[in-house]
């Protein structure tokens, strides 16, 4: 109730919108949410006395009961009164006329509901509201509020706003005023018993109150409390003005067209005058209501995504799920009965995945040890079913001196992660032996779903291609090491460096070699190792990762972590080694150092989920012939970028910082692990990928990759990649664990440049990750602090080290070479500038008279040459030769035909205008010389002799 009467002043009003960040920022830096009203629940530990180390669960958990919100308080006030456990239980929320939410010391709570007689089943509380604990904080709560306007008449268009605090009067600027401003309401309802049915009533038996409820958010809960509270009402005699209330998104195991049909239908039985649906918002074909009659299924949709919290709903396409009743059509290419496709997939996208994992493993033909489903079980349950399949050394034999059943007593354990982020679909080779701590290796396979929600129809992530190794975690289980350490240590990956040499696509299986080679122990337990894999895709080597380490730590010793620490000597030898570069040469879209250098929360979401569709032009004018999906909604893990500095980081050639918020319940921490929560270090990672794409086009680079014969109006044939044969290294240093805060990514820019053999532009960046932990009164608001950070500081850590992430823009089709640049601009390969000029050729083709295979020079014998050949000429496709008073270099044909020029080697070095022969540093036009014509006008006349 409460955060439904808050967001009502954000969704009818564009100041409230604009200023929420404002507002989020306050709440996060506010002792009230970080200590005293959840986190800490320091409130509750104060006024009952509570241990400051005492868990949450054994002084504050919820429990729904069916009683009237009379019959719960008259029970509580007579336990209180007679000091009986009442004392640590609060009524929080009036959900229906006969259905409560209560709160509390958890014995407590069952005997008061032991006392009420009724059935009641827990529910998590997250935060203290609604209760006389909150009074004293009520100030700080409406100072955080406080920028919070009343929406204006224009703002509404005539619609009513009520809350819980105003009786059956809508919100007005008299009331505000006398309430001494939005903050104090704000507060008031926070403090108050959440009463739905007093709420209801105030509307519905005001003057003119509506007689029609549309519940908007998911599910139904509130008509069915609206009906509850009718009844009851009807049977206590009131006679309550009839009325009727429909959800526009009920849950339930319908198609969302049934849904949206059968609330219409119900308006229109009611005889509810007006009913039409909004095209705006729904699709005219789903549903129109004329004359009585509904149409036929649609055969178009629009479906909008949800978001709620970070958590992610389901964005099937509705005609997908209208299609739920139609048998699939079998695959005219497939060996099974029944194609998987969205028509015949129920529920959820991760549903969806799970099923397709499963289809895929029964047509699985080939050697096995463990299946998709023993992986889930290994992940999610426990872990002796799936590890006695395979049972060898400790765990051997009908009586084995250590069984699996052991380590499932633990606490913890090591494992998978859960579905969400369960990226392996079998184990097909095993070479372990449990309790020999030798080296070993396993060998695994995932197959990559196709629109996937981590890839959405668009780019496998970088953070799939790397996680899906993440068996390393299952061989060191199977050899044992939990055996040792009993639940006291969880895994933890410190150290990786990742080599790329292509990207996989949906639907491929990509095939994982990992190897444990070594370990680190203390008193014969394992407290690191070291592990390697190859990656492959239909017998092509994809990634090579080495120098992977991970070790095994104490919750204290997690907790002294400093993460990542730079020491004086550390700072000084780089600031001694890094020389700053001109990004003039790659800036090619030099406005955005003034129209945009931010991106905001909304940018980044448009670039995600409609980037591909509508274009980036709406976010960045300079790139709207960019029709790219940035990632998956779900893998976006940055939220917003601060700032971009093109000749800002140690380098001169951009800074970049962005940042990503973090909430307990985002979907990342729950499933990873189970039982031991901590963010992946590869979806850190990803972020930082994601910003170098951004950055990149943000330059105009993408405008350096021709198009080819394609469409002028898309840049549609060209594709971020990984450079080939760069390795990136990673190296974590704190645990990022479930808390209220932010990410932020401080990225420097190390390398621009072009390939020198494709032309594709490159660029290479540096990143240390920042964790700002909001429940410990932590910021991060200025980037001219970092130097703070990485310093031994525990409050000050920078927690992942990514050097030398490494991304290029490669064209789709065959694209010799880029296209020039604007005019005027220089760009920089490896080989050092080359004027836009000089690269604007495209490959040129040497001259047809030099491109015959022996015809012109044949020998009489073997030996000597023929009388007849062609005379010397000019280097004339050279694309130096004769431009900007550059001589042009001799040729001399042979019986071979001349290649085009591939390598530009010190194009516009000040030291490179001198083509004198023999004068040092030799030129290009010398190197040429000795390479197609005479080593004389390389070398000098000294070395004519050499010359035929």
């Amino acid at each position: 109730l409460s955060m439904g009467e808050v967001a009502m002043l954000f969704a009818f009003s564009p100041r409230n919108t604009r200023c929420s960040q404002e507002m989020i920022t306050a709440l996060n830096s506010s002792p009230v949410w970080t200590r005293d009203l959840a986190v800490h629940f320091e409130a509750l530990r104060v006024a009952w006395n509570i241990a400051p180390n005492a868990p949450l669960d054994s002084f504050w958990q919820g429990f729904v009961v069916r009683a009237t919100p009379d019959r719960v308080r008259e029970v509580l006030q007579n336990s209180i009164d007679n000091r009986g456990p009442g004392r640590f239980v609060r009524l929080l929320i009036v959900n229906d006329a006969n259905t409560c939410l209560i709160a509390g010391k958890p014995d407590c709570c069952q005997a008061i509901v032991s006392e009420l007689g009724v059935s009641s089943f827990r529910v998590d509380q997250g935060m203290v509201g609604h209760c006389i604990e909150v009074e004293p904080h009520r100030s700080e709560i409406a100072a955080i509020h406080k920028s919070i306007h009343l929406p204006n008449g224009e703002e509404t268009r005539d619609v009513k706003l009520f809350c819980s605090v105003t009786g059956a009067k809508p919100l007005n600027e008299s009331i505000v005023k006398a309430k001494g401003g939005i903050g104090n309401i704000v507060a008031e309802i926070y403090s108050r018993v959440a009463d739905f049915p007093a709420l209801f009533r105030n509307v519905r038996d005001s003057r003119d109150g509506p007689r029609v409820f549309v519940e908007l958010g998911a599910a139904e809960a509130r008509c069915r409390a609206v009906e509850d509270i009718q009844r009851f009402d009807t049977k206590a005699g009131l006679t309550p003005p009839g009325c009727v209330a429909v959800s526009i998104d009920a849950r339930s195991s319908d198609s969302a067209w049934l849904s949206l049909v059968r609330m219409v239908a119900k308006l229109a039985a009611h005889r509810v005058p007006g009913v039409t649906v909004n095209n705006g918002l729904y699709h005219s074909d789903i549903v129109r209501l004329h004359e009585h009659q509904l149409l036929p299924r649609p055969k178009s949709s629009r479906l909008a995504d949800i978001e709620i919290n970070g958590q992610f709903d389901d964005t099937t396409p509705i005609v997908s799920l209208l299609q739920s009743s139609v048998p699939a059509t079998p695959s005219a290419s497939s060996s099974t009965s029944t194609a998987l496709t969205p028509a015949n997939l129920k529920g959820s996208k991760l549903e969806a995945e799970i099923a397709y994992q499963r289809q895929r493993a029964r047509a699985y033909k080939g050697p096995l040890i463990w299946d998709y489903d023993d992986l889930l079980q290994y992940a999610e349950g426990d872990i002796a079913p799936v590890f006695n399949k395979v049972r060898t050394g400790w765990s051997a034999g009908p009586n084995p001196s250590k069984p699996w059943s052991l380590i499932d007593g633990y606490s913890r354990r090591v494992r998978l992660p859960q579905r969400e982020y369960l990226l392996c679909s079998r184990v097909t080779k095993l070479n372990a032996t449990t309790g020999d701590f030798s080296p070993c290796t396993i060998t695994t396979e995932y197959d990559v779903p196709l629109n996937g929600e981590l890839s959405e129809g668009g780019d496998v992530p970088w953070a799939v291609l790397v996680e899906s190794g993440q068996c390393d975690l299952m061989l060191i289980s199977y050899l044992g090491v939990d055996f040792q350490w009993k639940g006291d240590r969880v895994y933890r990956l410190l150290d990786t460096t990742l080599t790329f040499y292509g990207v996989a696509s949906e639907g491929d299986t990509l095939v994982y070699d990992i190897s444990i080679n070594g370990f680190a122990k203390e008193e014969g337990k394992v407290t690191m190792f070291f592990f390697s894999y190859n990656c492959y895709v239909d017998g092509r080597l994809l990634i090579e990762m080495r120098n992977g380490v991970a070790g095994f730590f104490t919750d204290e010793e997690l907790a002294a972590g400093k993460g990542i620490v730079y020491t004086d000597r550390d700072l000084e030898d780089k600031a001694r080694k890094i020389k700053r570069k001109d990004v003039s040469p790659f800036l090619l879209d030099s406005a955005n150092q003034v129209n945009k250098t931010t991106f905001s929360e909304h940018d980044m979401q448009f670039l995600s989920v409609n980037g591909a569709n509508d274009g980036w032009g709406s976010v960045l004018p300079s790139a709207s012939t960019v029709f790219y999906k940035l990632c998956a909604r779900k893998m976006l893990m940055i939220d917003r970028v601060t700032r971009i500095d093109a000749r800002g980081g140690s380098y001169g050639l951009g800074l970049i910082v962005g940042e990503k918020d973090l909430e307990r319940d985002h979907w990342y921490f729950p499933c990873h692990f189970k039982g031991d929560q901590v963010m992946a270090g590869s979806l850190v990672s990803d972020g930082c990928s994601q910003m170098l794409k951004l950055y990149m086009v943000w330059l105009g680079l993408h405008k350096t990759v021709s198009k080819a014969d394609l469409s002028p109006s898309k840049d549609i044939d060209w594709q971020f990649r990984p450079v080939n044969g760069v390795g990136n290294k990673v190296r974590c240093r704190g645990q990022i664990s479930p808390h209220r805060g932010k990410l932020v990514y401080v990225m420097e820019i190390s390398e621009l440049g072009f390939d020198p053999q494709t032309g594709f532009p490159f660029a290479k960046a540096n990143v240390d990750i920042l964790d700002i932990n909001y429940e410990k009164g932590q910021q991060f608001n200025n980037v001219d602090d970092r130097h703070l950070f990485g310093r031994g500081d525990r409050t000050k850590k920078i927690v992942v080290d990514f050097q030398n992430i490494a991304l290029q823009i490669q064209a789709k089709a065959t694209v010799p070479r880029p296209s020039a640049s604007p005019q005027g601009a220089l760009r920089q390969g490896s080989a050092g500038l080359v004027s836009a000029d000089a690269a604007a050729w495209r490959s040129e083709t040497p001259p047809s008279q030099y491109m015959k295979w022996g015809s012109e020079l044949g020998t009489l014998d073997g030996r000597r040459r023929a009388q007849q050949k062609l005379a010397p000429g000019k280097l004339s496709w050279h694309p130096l030769a004769g431009k900007h008073g550059n001589p042009m270099p001799g040729f001399t044909p042979t019986a071979y035909p001349p290649r085009a020029i591939t390598f530009l080697p010190f194009p516009n070095n000040p030291n490179d205008n001198n083509h004198t022969p023999g004068v040092l540093p030799l030129s290009w036009v010398n190197l040429c010389e000795f390479m197609c014509n005479k080593v004389s006008l390389c070398l000098g006349d000294e070395f004519a002799r050499f010359d035929d």
